[in-house]
Order: structure tokens, then sequence, then C-alpha cells
């Protein structure tokens, strides 16, 4: 056997573990990282409950990144596990997310610039209330003006429909048992205009959604906690096109039926406050089905054409995640040695079906059905070592070994990934008890670039289904569907470098962070599309840096007023390089957008209000069309989201009424934005 084989099965059964309580550290999945010395952004559930949105992903933006924090730029993690989907989750069900900046984020799924979020869901505290149930109602609009090919005509049409959400959830405990559960419905659709008068006449999905979520928490004794999570996401969208086209008409109707189940288990065992073993599993089942039936009335010989599209997804995966720990205290020195062992194991299938038939000819039909399968398997062993002084100074390096090929003959890859993390608290060194607290950070880490067992299905992210992990970036020149290429060895290193001032016992809130990625990975160039030949494989690599500012300030904090606030500004600079110069003008450029996100929250007695702003400012649109490259640069300021509530207190519920609104200003040619609808509305939550 060879020597990185032994090395691995003898991690895989050594007895290190490290002991953390949950309030004190973030975890990650394969890594622990200490609250008190990691960059972070938490975000309350209470400040973008109000928000009328489809989408957890898409209400936290202003907090995080400003437009860059679409839902494929984050990666989420649920009470220590890594979800398929976190728009599966009721915005009720959340207690509070964490955003996290830090380079060993990498280690546990966040890739090129990706941040980490990490999500606590709601649990039993006594005295709380058993019973909350929440309503939400908003009109929403829609504009489109587009261009259309042949006539080079503009066109513009305006949707009108409704939103709506609802969440019921119930909760109870005492101190050995804390049980709950939710039910979520969410209504999103935009009909389609009553007359076919426009070049182009497209409707945005209508969306049905259900969000069904239990949990409990069993206490077995003092050393044991088992914990259990159930979610079952379905969801039906429907949407219809009608096209004027110069010698035909396309009438497109399309309905998609989805799925998630995703239930996972947790078991703490704990032996005082040195020793932790925390296990977990959690298993993945989605499925997607697509139909899509379109008719097409052929002017110019009255022909009419029915075609119906039938595309079938499943995936599925299981993941075995056990976290050893132990702590040693020296006076107050504490050495932390931990091992984190991972397995996965993933399938994905996608059928696919067309029906062809003209109705004057229907015995002229044709037929086709294509099959495409992948499997995966995955194991990792990660020990690392973390040495602390009090809150003065942090160090935590360690090294994840990915040994998937002792498991899965079909995995070529086998090696190691180092990283490393410190934190020094300036405050404290340079003079205990001054009335601020001043940390720098700083991390490395290089990507691990395999399978990572983590699908999202299209409806939920309107993204790929493959994990991105397996997924190259494929530039193609002509009509030609261009081969998959598997991703390089070593797909990215991350350097990440901060500073976190906090001035006047914490009421206002400096900090600076620094992210520089070199992202690596093997490109197919098609050269000549006409051959069929001239395919050629071209190694690329990304730079991406990217710095964060932030300050967040308690402007007012007396008895009755309080408001607080907060500017987060981004400046990324993207750059691209390939051994090939095919395109030299597509594929190697630099980009240089910057983003951001200004959020307020104002309470005056009862009354509340909280607005929201995205920015994003130079940002730059690629496109090519017959050879030719055409750049667009874009300047976007939007209001994000709005709202004012009333509290109710009464004596035997909690109540609030609420009117907001989102996307209400935004940039007609470039919006922040991705849909460009506009919601309006009000409602209210009631808690028993």
């Amino acid at each position: 056997m060879k020597p990185f084989p032994i090395a691995f099965v003898f991690l895989l059964f050594a007895e290190i573990t490290l002991a953390q309580s949950d309030s004190a550290y973030l975890d990650i999945g394969r890594l622990q990282l200490k609250k008190e010395f990691t960059q972070a952004t938490i975000i309350r559930a209470a400040d973008i409950a109000r928000a009328p949105s489809l989408n957890l992903s898409e209400v936290i933006r202003s907090w995080a990144n400003g437009a860059l924090t679409q839902k494929d730029q984050m990666a989420y993690v649920v009470d220590g596990i890594t979800v398929a989907d976190i728009d599966a989750y009721n915005i009720q069900d959340i207690e509070d997310i964490t955003i996290i900046r830090n380079a060993l984020g990498n280690q546990n799924g966040a890739g090129n610039l990706q941040l980490m979020a990490l999500v606590r869901t709601k649990q039993w505290i006594q005295g709380s209330r058993h019973i909350t149930f929440s309503a939400l109602s908003t009109a929403l609009s829609r504009k489109v003006t587009t261009n259309t090919s042949p006539y080079n005509q503009q066109t513009e049409n305006v949707f009108s429909g409704n939103f709506q959400q609802y969440t019921l959830s119930a909760r109870g405990g005492n101190q050995k048992i804390n049980y709950g559960g939710s039910l979520g419905f969410v209504h999103d659709a935009l009909p389609r205009r009553n007359r076919k008068d426009s070049l182009y006449d497209k409707q945005i999905p209508e969306i049905n959604r259900v969000r069904l979520n239990l949990w409990g928490k069993f206490t077995i004794n003092k050393n044991n906690i088992l914990s259990a999570h159930f979610n079952y996401t379905p969801q039906v969208e429907r949407s219809h096109m009608y096209e004027i086209q110069r010698y035909r008409n396309v009438d497109d109707t399309k309905k998609d039926r989805e799925y998630i189940v995703n239930p996972y288990i947790k078991l703490e065992t704990r032996v005082s406050s040195f020793f932790l073993n925390k296990f977990t599993f959690s298993y993945l089942n989605g499925r997607g089905q697509d139909s899509t039936n379109i008719r097409r009335a052929e002017n110019n010989s009255a022909l009419i054409r029915n075609i119906r599209e039938i595309d079938s997804i499943r995936a599925e995966a299981f993941t075995f995640n056990d976290n050893l720990s132990f702590i040693a205290k020296v006076g107050k020195w504490q050495v932390e040695p931990s091992l984190n062992i991972n397995f996965q194991k993933g399938f994905f299938r996608r059928a696919t079906a067309t029906a062809n038939s003209y109705e004057q000819y229907p015995l002229n039909g044709s037929y086709s059905w294509s099959m495409q399968r992948r499997y995966g398997k995955l194991l990792t062993a990660t020990p690392s070592l973390s040495i602390s002084y009090g809150a003065l100074f942090l160090l935590q390096g360690g090294v994840l070994l990915d040994g998937s090929k002792i498991i899965d003959s079909t995995y070529k890859n086998t090696r190691s990934y180092p990283f490393i993390n410190g934190a020094v608290n300036l405050a404290r060194l340079l003079k205990p008890g001054h009335p601020f607290d001043w940390k720098i950070f700083g991390s490395y880490s290089e990507r691990f670039s395999g399978f990572d067992g983590i699908y999202q299905l299209s409806d939920f992210n309107h993204s790929s289904v493959l994990p991105s992990a397996l997924e190259p970036t494929i530039y193609y020149i002509g009509n030609i569907y261009p081969t998959v290429i598997p991703p390089a060895n070593k797909l990215a290193t991350l350097w990440q470098a901060g500073s976190s001032l906090s001035l006047l016992k914490e009421k206002i809130r400096i900090n600076y962070n620094y992210l520089n990625t070199e992202q690596r990975q093997l490109t197919t160039i098609i050269l000549n599309p006409w051959s069929g030949f001239g395919y050629r494989i071209a190694s690329g690599k990304y730079l991406r840096k990217q710095h964060h500012f932030s300050i967040e300030a308690d402007i007012f904090h007396i008895d009755k007023l309080t408001w607080n606030s907060g500017l987060f500004v981004n400046m990324v600079k993207n750059e691209s390089g390939f051994d090939i110069l095919t395109s030299p003008d597509l594929l190697v450029f630099t980009e240089e957008p910057r983003t951001g996100g200004w959020i307020n929250r104002i309470q005056y007695k009862s009354f509340l209000a909280g607005a929201d702003m995205v920015f994003l400012l130079n940002h730059e649109e690629r496109s090519m069309n017959m050879g030719q490259l055409s750049v667009e640069k874009h300047n976007t300021l939007q209001l994000a989201n709005i709202f004012f509530a009333y509290q109710l207190n009464i004596q035997r519920f909690e109540g609030e009424l609420f009117i907001s609104g989102r996307n209400l200003i935004d940039s007609v040619t470039y919006p922040v934005s991705p849909n460009n609808k506009k919601y309006f509305g009000g409602g209210f939550k009631v808690s028993l």
C-alpha cells in the first residue's frame, strides 16, 4: 500500500477530538472556527422577515456583498450541515445568518471568492411563544423592453401580478426535549397580457412552493444530545411565452415540477469541557421534471407543429460526517487538536425526450431520447490543530486529505490541501483595558476541487444541476457543443487578510477585508467549429481580488429611539488569462466593478422602519456576436427593501402590522434585481 493511503487510514481511526461549545464556535462543516477570532457579519432573521421574497437568498444581499451575493456566490451551512438549497427554508424558521470572511471556508464548498453563510435555526426557549403565524401579500409588476429580430423593433410590456407568503410554526419543549415544525406556502405570479398585440410577450413564471420543516432535540443524558431535522419542499412552476416572428408565431406553455427532501440527524457526545464527538448524517433526494408544449403556426404554408419535451432530473446524495475534538487548557493557553472524517456518495441522472409532429401530417412525427448519469464518492480526513492564548491571539492550521481514490477507482486525484488561520487582538496586546477592540486576521487555503456531494436543483437556484466542482468553464466559438473536460487538479488558492475595529463599547464597528484568489482550470477552446476538429485544451487562470469595507454604527441607542445603520462597499478586480490566444478580447480581460449596500433599522417606541439600498458601479458585460465583441458598462442604484411596522403587545399575544416593498427603485437599462420585479404590499404576524 502506498504511503498516502497508509497515513489516511491511520488518521481515519485516530481518536483525537475537540471540545467546543456551540456558543463560542462557528461550525462550517469540516472545520470549526472560533467566533471571537473570525471576521463575520451577522444578520438577524427579524431584519429581513418583512421583505416580500420568494427566496431567502434574495434578501440578504444588502448586508453581505452587494450585487455579488447572488445565490451562486454563496455556500450555505445550516446548523453545521451543508445544505442542498437554502431557499427550501422559511425565513420564520431562522434565527440568524452569519456571513464569514475567511479562506478556510474553501475547505467546505465555498468557491472562487465565494462567501460562506452559516444559518442558525430557531430553537425552543423557555417562556417564548408556542405558535406563530405570519402572512404577507403584495402587488408586483415588471417592465420589459426588448429589441425584436428581424424587425429590429423595440416593444415594451408591463406585467402585473401578486405575491403571497404564509407561514405557520409551532414550538415547544422543556429542559429535556425541544421540538417544533413549520408549514409555509409561497405564491409568486405575473399573469400574461390578455391580448397578443406585441412582437414579444413573455410571462415571468408563476411559482407555487410549499415548505415543510420539522425538527427536534432530545437530551439523552448529560453527555449525549440527539437532534434531527426534516425538510420537504415541493414546487410547481408555470410559464407562458408568445412571440411573433417573420414566418411563424410561437406559443410556448411550460410546467415544471420539483421537490427537495433533505433530512439530517446529529449526535453530540460531550465529556465535561475537554472532549466532544459530533456525528451527523444527511440525505438529499431532489427531483425536477420539465414539460414543455410548443405550438408553432407557420404563416407561409399554414402548418401547425406541436413539440413536447420532457426533461427529468434526479439528484441524490448521502453524507456522513464525524468531528472528534479534544481541548487542553494550561492557564490562559488552550490547545485544540481535532479530526474530521467525511464520506459522501452522490448520484445524478438526467433523461430527456422530445416528440415532434405536424397536425396536418400526424404520421410524420419524430422522437428522440437520451440519458446522462453521474456517480461520485468522496472520502476526506481533515486533521487540524488550534492554539490560542486567552482573547489575545489564535493560530489554527491543518490539512484536508483527499482519500477518495481508496473507495472509488475512477477518482484520479490523490493529494492534500493545506490551510492556516490566525488572528491577533492588538488592543489587548498594546494595552489591556482600552475602550476599543482592534483585531487583525489572516488565512490561507487551497481549494478542494473534488466532487463535494452538494446538488442544487434548477428551479430553486436557476443554475446547473451538476455540482459546480465538476463543471469547468467552457468557451466556444460557433454553434458546436463543446466537450466537457474535468477541472484542474488544483482549482484555486485563496489568501485573506483583514482588520476589525470597534469603538465606544462596540457602538461603532469598522471592518476591512482583503481576498486574493488564483483559480486554475482546463478549458475547451474550439478553433474551427465548421470542420469538427481543432479542439484545444487551454490551461487558464483567473485572478480575482476583492477589497471589502464596512462600517456599522448604533447612531441612536436611547430608551425610546434606536437607529442602527451599516454601509458595505466592495472593490473587485477580475483578471483572466490563457496559454492560447484564440480570442484574446473575450478570454483575456480585466474587470473592476464596485458593489455595496446600505442598511438602516429604526425603532421609536412601537414603530419600526427599515430601508436597504444596493449599488453596482462599473460592471462590465461582454458578448460575442458573429465574431464581434461588444462591451457594455453599467451603473445601478437600487432601493432593495423598505418597510414600516407597528408592534402589538397584548397580554395573550404579540403581533405586528407592516407594509413593505422590494426593488421599488431600480435601473431600467441594467437592473440589479435579476428579474426586474417590483413588490409593494403589507402583512401581519401574530404569536400566541
